[in-house]
């Protein structure tokens, strides 16, 4: 299996599930380096993030099948907003999940039974609990505190420059690197806060009071969820 995944934590828990279900694994940071693995490396199936640097999901899909690469080809995001799953059908992915991805729906991958009809709608997983039981900050397990540690560390030293900058056009992204880390660790008002701050995002006219306030307080949270960690 190879993974393009740019959020380290991401990386880490695919890398993870899928040792635990028996698959050997590659990581690739982008759409760029998963091409350059998929040179050297026999493949079965590939599971991508679809907003990265410097080559995204949509277009790591677009050069495979211009190179005739046809193994299974997974859309793993944290949206799981309908258009976004519709963009994945329309393109040509195999399936569409969300992260965190559970176990069942990744041992389906590896067995290749998934419907083709019905690996494009979200991974659910376990029922979700209500918006109101959410914590106002989820729980960073041990076994990933110094993957957040450094995923985090580098988006708020992006976060700070962003808002130095005043700049919406690459905030979006940020957001959503956050959410995938974020969803990681489990469901909480942050993730949540995060999610339809990138909705208002998408839609702003330029930098704004609602924008400076939402993200300095999300910025304070993942300070905080930093500041709770152990240290070895």
């Amino acid at each position: 299996m190879l993974i393009a995944e740019d959020n380290l934590l991401n990386r880490n828990l695919l890398r993870d599930q899928l040792r635990a279900l028996g698959a050997s694994v590659v990581e690739a940071g982008d759409g760029s380096e998963a091409m350059a693995a998929l040179s050297k490396h026999d493949v079965d199936a590939v599971l991508t993030d679809l907003d990265m640097p410097v080559m995204d999901g949509f277009g790591l899909l677009r050069r495979m099948k211009q190179a005739g690469m046809r193994m299974p080809v997974y859309a793993v995001s944290a949206s799981a907003r309908p258009e976004d799953v519709e963009a994945g059908r329309a393109r040509g992915f195999t399936g569409y999940l969300t992260k965190p991805a559970s176990l069942a729906a990744l041992a389906s991958v590896l067995a290749g039974v998934g419907d083709p009809a019905g690996t494009m709608q979200p991974d659910d997983g376990a029922p979700a609990p209500a918006d109101d039981e959410l914590p106002e900050l989820p729980v960073v397990p041990a076994s990933y505190v110094e993957a957040f540690r450094a995923q985090t560390g580098a988006d708020l030293d992006e976060c700070a420059a962003i808002r130095a900058r005043r700049d919406v056009r690459p905030l979006e992204r940020l957001l959503h690197r956050i959410s995938g880390t974020l969803a990681v660790v489990g469901r909480s008002q942050l993730a949540e806060l995060c999610e339809d701050l990138r909705g208002y995002v998408a839609e702003a006219a330029g930098w704004d009071d609602e924008i400076e306030f939402q993200l300095g307080y999300i910025a304070q949270c993942l300070r905080q969820m930093c500041d709770r960690l152990p240290v070895d």
